[in-house]
């Protein structure tokens, strides 16, 4: 029995963490972001540049390569509170920090999984 209550409460909690949930002006345009490390430490000026105008969700996670953050752009885009109209990826510099090779797939599958979405804006940052 103490088992099944742990794994509820695990499955609870990582249902809520891959819920988007949207902040900012909630009448506005909705708006993801989703990056690695760079993201994550932008994300309060990220906010503060989106919220007089824009719902937004904004998820950055350190050491994100494109593919680690394939399925946490899904759940924003298939959002319950509505998929966003606006998306922002900040990723592909863990791609090539990590010499990885597979990154044209990788980013085909994440362009593909964007084509639908109105407006894209793709950033990668990297001095290599």
């Amino acid at each position: 029995m103490r088992r099944k209550v742990v794994s509820l409460i695990l499955f609870v909690c990582i249902a809520l963490g891959l819920t988007a949930c949207y902040q900012g002006n909630l009448n506005g345009p909705k708006v993801a972001v989703n990056g690695d490390s760079i993201t994550n430490m932008a994300t309060p000026d990220i906010q503060a540049a989106l919220a007089p105008d824009y719902a937004y969700n904004v998820l950055g996670q350190s050491g994100y390569t494109i593919a680690d953050a394939l399925p946490s752009l899904q759940t924003m885009l298939t959002d319950p509170e509505g998929a966003p109209q606006d998306v922002i990826v900040n990723l592909g510099t863990n791609n090539v920090l990590r010499q990885d090779t597979l990154w044209p797939w990788e980013l085909a599958a994440e362009v593909n999984l964007l084509a639908n979405t109105q407006c894209v804006i793709m950033v990668n940052v990297s001095t290599y």
